[in-house]
């Protein structure tokens, strides 16, 4: 397991980033922009309302659903007839 150098934080705690945790963040960050994602498109909620609940500000919002549905979009034009078979 690689380990990133050190960040000093305030009260002289350090903070060392690894690369296993680095990795689990992205792939939590996938699963939270899929539900944000499944929120807007599936269950019919506004983007102003999703993002007061998740926390994050609503251009950084838009720009996470505008990456799903295009991500979406480029795996049905990949999938051929016999996918759906």
């Amino acid at each position: 397991m690689e380990q990133l150098p050190g960040h000093r934080r305030r009260g002289g705690t350090t903070c060392f980033l690894t690369t296993d945790w680095i990795l689990s963040q992205l792939h939590q960050d996938r699963e939270r922009d899929e539900r944000i994602y499944q929120a807007l498109r599936v269950y019919g909620y506004t983007l102003k309302q999703v993002v007061k609940v998740v926390g994050l500000s609503y251009s950084t919002g838009s720009v996470i659903a505008k990456k799903v549905a295009e991500a979406q979009k480029s795996k049905l034009k990949t999938r051929t007839p016999m996918d759906v078979l």
